[in-house]
């Protein structure tokens, strides 16, 4: 299991003067960008959104920008370094729109830093387009 760090896109946050606010988080991942530099395996883990000790997340979730049409079995999950999906499980990215939560899902505050994950569960996504978003109250990394 690989960690992914993707650059292809930076995650949007408030400005400097909100740095311990409520705010969105959010960062557009590309798979198809993300294939063309490493190789995507099963049980990868992409960190998509750093946050810092201290925060609580509100709710988090993903949105399905552009399908995935090679490995139409392809499923993502959405967690963080204690949970892997914490936020959404085991979700196919065959279908446009945004992923329905856990059951589970409910405010966390992170203890130490941490990432808002994406987890490759099953097949290889190789040109799907998401978007991973929170919706936080703490502090944030630039």
């Amino acid at each position: 299991m690989a960690t992914i760090t993707h650059t292809g896109t930076a995650q949007t946050l408030p400005g400097a003067a909100a740095k311990h606010s409520h705010f969105t988080a959010e960062v557009f991942i590309d798979f198809a960008i993300i294939a063309g530099d490493v190789t995507i395996g099963t049980t990868d883990t992409v960190a998509a959104l750093k946050l810092l000790k201290g925060t609580t997340i509100l709710a988090a979730g993903c949105e399905v920008l552009k399908v995935e049409g090679t490995n139409t079995t392809a499923k993502i999950e959405i967690g963080d370094g204690d949970d892997p999906n914490r936020y959404v499980a085991a979700a196919l990215i065959t279908t446009l729109g945004a992923m329905t939560p856990t059951a589970t899902a409910r405010a966390h505050t992170f203890v130490a830093d941490d990432t808002i994950d994406i987890l490759i569960s099953v097949d290889d996504p190789t040109d799907a387009k998401v978007r991973v978003w929170a919706d936080c109250v703490g502090s944030y990394q630039t």
